[in-house]
């Protein structure tokens, strides 16, 4: 019986579970992923320091760069660069089972 309880249609549930089903499947037919790779932390790590302004000095402003304060400019390179990042290692070390074929 995959009705529930408080209604009188088929449950969701049901079909929920299968796709997580789905889901574990495919992460088990990974070559490679980039989780497992050391200096790609490290890189994230390092480019979300750079990202959050908390070691400038209070009240500093410097040049202005394209009219952003330089804090701000330099804040807005590292989330560029964090996107650059990202998308470089899901290309290069996200590898299925099946692109290696």
């Amino acid at each position: 019986n995959n009705r529930c309880r408080w209604r009188k249609r088929p449950c969701q549930f049901r079909y929920l579970r299968f796709d997580l089903l789905l889901m574990n499947d495919s992460q088990e037919q990974l070559v490679s992923e980039p989780r497992k790779v050391g200096y790609v932390w490290i890189v994230y790590l390092l480019l979300y320091v750079l990202a959050v302004p908390w070691y400038w000095p209070e009240g500093y402003r410097g040049p202005l760069v394209l009219g952003f304060p330089l804090w701000v400019a330099v804040s807005l390179g590292a989330v560029v660069l964090l996107a650059a990042w990202t998308g470089w290692v899901i290309h290069r070390y996200w590898i299925d089972a099946e692109e290696q074929d």
